[in-house]
Parts: structure tokens; sequence; C-alpha cells
């Protein structure tokens, strides 16, 4: 099983180099690594079943392919585990994924993940997404502007915790925390 790498809970925005930044879910991290059996399914917490309709949604993949994304169900963490904690989980929920890795140790940058990400990703989309992330280069305004627009879905949805930029270049470490993925929280009312 492997571990996931984890940002680094931030307050300055990140103002030179290329950036990909995300909206952070409400939700479990979920990972599937790609066995000679299939995929395996885990938590922070150990192996879990996820719903069948997840299972099904990625493609075919090479033994030590790694996906790592959001379950989300629900307006929160506690909704999402009700799904995964169960022997035989119902079609319900989204897992939103936002990187791949084909190999480790990983010498794939951030950019070339995506695209493997994107080639992995076979499901319907009631089952599993892509996270969309707006790529920014050296632009802390910019930065800022998507923080404050994903401030306003989470006011309407109250799905979103706050937003994760991660550096184009960036390794996936497993187990790190390092300053290539930076997490920004904001406080809810």
């Amino acid at each position: 099983m492997i571990r996931f790498q984890h940002p680094v809970l931030d307050y300055e925005v990140p103002y030179t180099g290329l950036w990909y930044v995300e909206p952070k879910l409400v939700g479990v991290r979920l990972g599937a690594q790609r066995s000679e059996h299939g995929w395996r399914w885990f938590t922070h917490r150990g192996t879990v079943t996820p719903p069948p309709h997840v299972a099904r949604a990625l493609g075919w993949a090479p033994v030590g392919t790694f996906v790592d994304g959001e379950f989300v169900h629900g307006r929160d963490e506690k909704s999402a585990w009700s799904i995964l904690g169960r022997r035989e989980p119902p079609e319900e929920g989204i897992w939103a994924v936002f990187d791949a890795v084909a190999e480790f140790p990983c010498k794939m940058a951030l950019s070339a993940r995506k695209k493997l990400l994107a080639a992995l990703v076979k499901g319907p989309p009631e089952a599993i997404r892509e996270v969309e992330a707006a790529v920014i280069d050296s632009d802390a305004d910019a930065v800022r502007e998507v923080m404050t627009n994903l401030k306003e879905v989470d006011r309407k949805t109250g799905m979103i915790e706050g937003v994760v930029a991660k550096l184009a270049s960036s390794i996936y470490r497993p187990g790190a925390t390092n300053r290539t993925w930076r997490k920004f929280k904001w406080k809810r009312a």
C-alpha cells in the first residue's frame, strides 16, 4: 500500500513557477494501486471496498500504477466514510482524482502525471472525475482569484474546504510533506 503525499498547510500564496491550483474537496482520501489481481483500494486507515461504480471507473493499467483522489459523498467526511466503511457499499458518491503515478520511485513531474491520469479515467462522470485545476505561471494574484472563485462555489455547495497548489515540476513522494504541494484552508462560518 502506497502512503499518500501530503500538502503543507500554508498561508503564503506561491508566486514563482508553474502551479496547478485545485479545489480541496470535502471527503475521504482514496487511493487505488494496480496489482496482478486488479485494483487494490485504500485510505489512510487501510484497505476499503469502493462502491462498484467507482471500482469499474478505472481503465487497464500496468501493475504498480497508483491513482490518488478524494471520495466525495454528501457535504462532509462522515458521509463519505459511511459509504467506504461498508462491506458492500451502494453505488453512491464520486471519486475525484487528482494524481497518478506509473511506477515508484516516481520520476515523473506532475505535468506528465496529469496526462497519465487522463488516460486512466474511463468511467462515467457519476463515478469518477478528474479534479479541474487552474494552471498558473508566476502570478500570485491569479492564485488569489482562483481561491476567491472557489470560496464562492463553497458558499453555494459546502463541498470545498480550501485550495491545494501543486508545483508542476513536483515529484510524488509517498508519505512526504513538502512545499511543492501547499494547502490553503478557509475558515467555515
